[in-house]
C-alpha cells in the first residue's frame, strides 16, 4: 500500500492530499493520505485570505502575475490548474462562488466556512490529519516495491 506524507496543512497541502485521494480512487487505490501540520488545525491562514472574506481566485491569472526564476513553469502550471479549474474545484467542494471587481470569493464571503468544507472533503476523502506536528527532518527510510 501506497503512503503519502503531505507536510504543511494550507490551502495547498488539502488541495494536493485531496487530488491524492480523488486520483487514487480514481484508479481503485486505497493509499494512506495523512497532512502533517505545525499548527493547531489546518487551513488557518485560510481565514485571513481576502480580510476574512477568503479571495479564492483571481479573473486575470496568467504567468505575469508571479514571481519565478523559471516563469515557463508558472505557464505550465495556470494551463493544467488555472481560473476555470479552482472554480470548479471550489464548487465541487460546495462553495458557490461570485466574482467582485476581478476576484473570486465564496457567495458567503465568509473565509472560515471554504477552511470548514476544505477538512469536511478531507475527511470524506479518508485523508488523516495530524495536528502540532513540527516536522525537523526527512530521510529516506529504503524503497518498497
Amino acid at each position: 500500500m501506497k503512503k503519502i506524507m503531505i507536510i504543511g496543512g494550507g490551502a495547498a497541502g488539502m488541495t494536493a492530499a485531496a487530488a491524492a485521494a480523488q486520483n487514487s480512487r480514481k484508479a481503485n487505490q486505497k493509499p494512506e493520505i495523512c497532512i502533517l501540520e505545525h499548527k493547531d488545525i489546518v487551513g488557518k491562514k485560510i481565514l485571513s485570505t481576502g480580510n476574512g472574506r477568503c479571495n479564492l481566485t483571481n479573473e486575470v491569472m496568467n504567468s505575469d502575475c508571479y514571481y519565478s526564476e523559471c516563469p515557463q513553469i508558472i505557464g505550465q502550471i495556470l494551463d493544467k490548474f488555472g481560473r476555470e479549474e479552482a472554480l470548479k474545484f471550489f464548487q465541487e467542494l460546495g462553495i458557490v462562488v461570485k466574482s467582485k471587481k476581478g476576484y473570486y470569493y465564496p457567495r458567503s464571503e465568509q473565509a472560515a466556512a471554504v477552511r470548514e468544507l476544505f477538512q469536511i472533503h478531507l475527511e470524506h476523502l479518508g485523508v488523516e490529519v495530524r495536528t502540532n506536528v513540527h516536522v525537523k527532518s526527512i530521510k529516506k527510510a529504503g524503497v518498497h516495491s
